[in-house]
C-alpha cells in the first residue's frame, strides 16, 4: 500500500468557507505541510495544477531543499510546454532532488480554465492524443538520442538529452481520467492510473480493466485513487470533525458550484457529480462521506473514521486492486499529523506520531 499527500498550494483552511482559518500558500505555510506528511510516513506529496494554484515544478523544487525524503507528484498539463523541454525539466529535478520527483500528467480539465492558459478549441479526444504523443517524446528524451519526430501536435528534429534522469529508468508516470480515450493512453505509457475516489464497487472493474488495457499491449500498470480524509481517535470524533470542517459554507456557494461542475467534459468528474445523487445524507458507506462536494469540484469523497475504520476501508480497496492512495486533508499540516498518529501505525513499521 503506498499513502501520499497532498500540497495545497493554492492556499489552505481548517474550516471550509470560513475566511478566518484560512491560511495563505506561502513557502512557510507550504514547508510545514511537507515536513509534516514526511514525518507522518507518506512516500510522496501531489503537487497540484490549475489556475490557482502555485507552478508545480517550483513549488517541488523549493519544498524538495526543505524535506529528505518525501517525494513529489507534480501534476502538468501536457501542451503547454514542448515535450522535450518538459523531459529535460523534469529530468533536472529528479537529478537534484535525488531521484524524489513523480509525473502526474493531467489531460484535461474544465474548458474555461484550459482557455485561460491558451488551451483553446482543442477537444476531449485531441487532448488525449496530445497527451500520448507527448509521452512519447518525453520518453524519448529520456532514453534516446539523436532521433527525429513528426506528429500531429509536435516535431523535433535530433532529439534527445544530455542530464538524464536519476529515477531508473524514469521518474514514475501517473495518468488519470474516466473516459475510454484517458484509459487508453494510460495502457500505453503510464505507470499508475489513477481515478477519483468512488464506492469500491464502481472502481473495482475499472481498475481490472486498466490492468489488463496494460496487459494487452505488454506492459504492467499500478491503480491509485484520491480521497480527502478526516482520520481521528474514533469514528464519532472523525464524524463530527468533517461535519464541522464543512459548517461554514454558504448553500449557494455550493449551488454555484454545482452548476459550474455540470458544464465540464471531464468524464471523472460527472462520475462524482453522480455521487452527490445517490449519496444518503452524505454518506456513502460507514466511512465514505461526500460532504465536501458541497464545497469543491474534484476528489470530493473523503474517508471519515477511525484509524482502524479507514485501514479497514483501505484494505477492500486493495484486495480490489487499487493500492496507491492520495490524500489530504483540512489543515493539510495538522491533519498529515493527525493521520500519522491514528492510521500509520496500523500500515506497517510505522512508529506511531507523538500526541
Amino acid at each position: 500500500m503506498h499513502l501520499h499527500w497532498f500540497v495545497p498550494s493554492f492556499g489552505d483552511e481548517a474550516r471550509l468557507g470560513d475566511l478566518s482559518t484560512a491560511v495563505p500558500p506561502s513557502l512557510a505555510h507550504l514547508t510545514a505541510v511537507a515536513q509534516a506528511a514526511e514525518a507522518a510516513g507518506f512516500e510522496a506529496m501531489l503537487v497540484p495544477a490549475g489556475e490557482a494554484c502555485h507552478d508545480g515544478w517550483i513549488v517541488a523544487a523549493t519544498l524538495a531543499q526543505h524535506t529528505t525524503t518525501i517525494k513529489f507528484l507534480v501534476a502538468f498539463r501536457p501542451g503547454f510546454v514542448n515535450p522535450p523541454v518538459a523531459a529535460r525539466m523534469a529530468a533536472s529535478l529528479d537529478r537534484l532532488s535525488g531521484g524524489r520527483l513523480l509525473l502526474n500528467v493531467v489531460t484535461g480539465g474544465h474548458p474555461a480554465e484550459l482557455a485561460k492558459d491558451g488551451d483553446v478549441d482543442v477537444d476531449h479526444d485531441a487532448r488525449y492524443r496530445r497527451t500520448e504523443e507527448f509521452l512519447d517524446v518525453v520518453l524519448r528524451s529520456w532514453h534516446e538520442q539523436g532521433w527525429d519526430h513528426q506528429g500531429e501536435f509536435f516535431s523535433v528534429r535530433g532529439g534527445g538529452i544530455a542530464q538524464r534522469p536519476k529515477s531508473v529508468p524514469h521518474p514514475k508516470i501517473y495518468l488519470g481520467g474516466a473516459s475510454e480515450p484517458a484509459m487508453l493512453a494510460a495502457a500505453r505509457y503510464a505507470d499508475v492510473y489513477l481515478m477519483w475516489g468512488e464506492p469500491v464497487e464502481r472502481m473495482a472493474d475499472r481498475a481490472a480493466r486498466a490492468k489488463a488495457m496494460a496487459a494487452d499491449l505488454g506492459r504492467s500498470i499500478e491503480v491509485g485513487t484520491r480521497f480527502q480524509v478526516v482520520c481521528r481517535e474514533t469514528d464519532d470524533e472523525a464524524r463530527a470533525a468533517a461535519e464541522d470542517i464543512v459548517s461554514s459554507i454558504d448553500p449557494a456557494y455550493g449551488e454555484r458550484l454545482r452548476r459550474h461542475a455540470d458544464r465540464t467534459d471531464s468524464v471523472g468528474q460527472s462520475r462524482q457529480n453522480e455521487l452527490r445523487a445517490v449519496a444518503e445524507d452524505d454518506w456513502l458507506g460507514p466511512t465514505l462521506w461526500n460532504g465536501f462536494a458541497r464545497a469543491r469540484l474534484g476528489a470530493s469523497v473523503a474517508l471519515v473514521g477511525s484509524g482502524a475504520s479507514i485501514k479497514a476501508t483501505l484494505d477492500r480497496y486493495v484486495d480490489a486492486g487499487i493500492d496507491t492512495f492520495i490524500l489530504s486533508g483540512y489543515r493539510h499540516d495538522h491533519e498529515a499529523t493527525r493521520v500519522g498518529r491514528h492510521l500509520m501505525p496500523l500500515l506497517g513499521d510505522r512508529q506511531p506520531l507523538p500526541v
